[in-house]
């Protein structure tokens, strides 16, 4: 399912609805439908998000349709992806492994390389790249290894809109105590290219930073 790698935020939505729907939540059969009624309705019940983002309106489009089937079996499956946000191996293709290797690289002449190329290289590629750098976010401490790396992280999301949501996601789910004052910029300059929905999350994460006890980082949301 494309979603699982693609909108993880709203893969992880569609799983808790088919958890307690018995794997056919009457959600995904709305927002599959074509009418406006339901389209309006949709949003009345706080599906907006869903109806107003271009891809998963795309992806809520294209077969096979999820309306009739029991999706349990898929989100048992793809359990891990639910439970640690991205999955536990990310397979890179050579080129796709540069581009990682520049961009966590200690070398301040790599990491520039690698932003170069992060911005020439597919929107499915940069998926996946980004997906391993937050993999390898997750996996160490960032209080003592990971702030360098998740600066690196935000300063891609206004390279290529495509990634800028499940980036969003991830920071969100970071205990803000050690993060950099640095990322709330990206995430403003980010606020100025991405959609009414993400822009709003955007929002919410800046608000959630302005009442941290990370005072360097609640004075940077008002700088």
């Amino acid at each position: 399912m494309a979603l699982e790698y693609m909108r993880i935020g709203y893969f992880r939505q569609l799983a808790d609805w088919q958890s307690m729907q018995n794997g056919k939540p009457k959600e995904i059969r709305e927002l599959e439908s074509n009418s406006k009624e339901e389209k309006q309705k949709n949003a009345q019940e706080g599906q907006s998000d869903w109806i107003q983002n271009e891809w998963l309106s795309r992806w809520l489009k294209a077969e096979p349709y999820l309306t009739n089937e029991n999706l349990e079996p898929y989100f048992y499956i793809s359990r891990d992806s639910i439970t640690y946000f991205v999955p536990l191996s990310v397979e890179l293709t050579e080129n796709e492994k540069q581009v990682f290797d520049d961009l966590t690289s200690s070398a301040e002449s790599h990491k520039n390389r690698g932003k170069k190329s992060f911005q020439q290289i597919s929107e499915p590629e940069a998926i996946k790249v980004t997906n391993a750098l937050i993999e390898k976010c997750r996996k160490i401490d960032i209080q003592t290894d990971g702030t360098d790396i998740l600066l690196t992280i935000t300063s891609l999301i206004n390279t290529k809109p495509v990634i800028a949501e499940n980036i969003v996601d991830f920071i969100n789910l970071l205990d803000d105590t050690y993060i950099q004052p640095a990322i709330v910029l990206e995430l403003k300059t980010a606020q100025k290219n991405v959609t009414i929905a993400l822009n709003s999350k955007i929002s919410d994460l800046l608000e959630k930073f302005r009442k941290s006890k990370n005072t360097m980082l609640a004075k940077a949301v008002d700088s």
